[in-house]
């Protein structure tokens, strides 16, 4: 799996929704696709450039495009691979009772099949692909070596109030565009700029995903597999992730309690989906955590 396929671009934030929509299609045009078992339907995974593997794993309400600020640096370097997670963006929904375990473990099944010589991979998971990344590496111990802990929740930290409307019950494309605009707003990025690329990727994401991870996220399933995961682990947060205030601190506490060995980083003003709003800041750091 180290061909050569199309570079792919570097999006930028714009204003512009025809360039957003240009930005997502020329991103996925430049992939490679490939399909593993999930359930009775498939698990669609995409892949850009060459060199060794690194699996970026999207939260929850998303898809591959959760990363799409990131696949294009990083690609020039390794070859890249995002799945979509089952019950989310192209995957088919995982099989019964289609929780965190069954997904896990189409990850996990994924990674075999497409990699299966064994090797010890780089996993990076943004929120709730955080969560299902850590559980995939406690049912397959030696097939993550490195795992990247971005943003996760389900460390058993109080959760912060911050309001989200419910988008369903706007009737129209604007009320409905709006909602999901407040609901970017406030969990998901710490800037008010107007970005059309940031507005689409999440609203179109959110409007596909069949699963709903508020639950997991307010448990305490990663901080319980956490000691568990052979791998060695990583954490990055924004100083301003929505989800972990008034202190990410409190977030790599609970991790260096679970891994004492871990690396933890904050990147400044940023928010939760730190991967696309500090994104030249954050693939330098994930990188150096990946060769460290």
């Amino acid at each position: 799996m180290s061909g050569t396929m199309p570079t792919p671009v570097d999006p930028e934030p714009t204003s512009d929704a025809g360039q957003a929509d240009r930005w997502i299609a020329q991103t996925e045009r430049a992939a490679r696709v490939e399909r593993t078992a999930c359930g009775s339907g498939q698990l669609v995974w995409r892949c850009w450039g060459r060199g060794e593997p690194l699996v970026l794993v999207h939260g929850g309400g998303g898809s591959w495009q959760h990363w799409l600020r990131n696949i294009g640096p990083l690609a020039r370097q390794r070859q890249v691979w995002c799945p979509d997670l089952p019950a989310f963006g192209d995957s088919a929904d995982p099989p019964a009772p289609g929780g965190v375990p069954e997904i896990a473990r189409a990850l996990a099944d994924g990674l075999d099949s497409l990699f299966p010589d064994g090797r010890a991979l780089d996993v990076a998971g943004f929120s709730f692909g955080g969560i299902v990344s850590a559980v995939a590496a406690r049912l397959r111990p030696a097939r993550i070596g490195r795992l990247v802990v971005v943003g996760s929740a389900a460390l058993g930290l109080p959760r912060p109030p911050f309001e989200m409307r419910v988008w369903r019950k706007e009737i129209d494309a604007a009320g409905r565009r709006a909602a999901h605009l407040h609901n970017l707003r406030a969990l998901m990025v710490a800037s008010r700029a107007d970005d059309a690329l940031a507005l689409a990727i999440h609203s179109r994401n959110v409007e596909r995903a069949r699963f709903n991870g508020r639950a997991t996220a307010a448990s305490t399933l990663l901080r319980d597999v956490l000691p568990e995961v052979r791998a060695r682990v990583a954490g990055i947060w924004g100083s301003l992730d929505a989800t972990a205030q008034p202190d990410v601190r409190a977030a790599e506490a609970v991790m260096r309690a679970a891994v004492p060995a871990v690396r933890f980083e904050v990147i400044p003003d940023a928010g939760h989906w730190v991967p696309y709003e500090s994104a030249a800041r954050f693939n330098a750091v994930l990188a150096d955590v990946l060769e460290s």
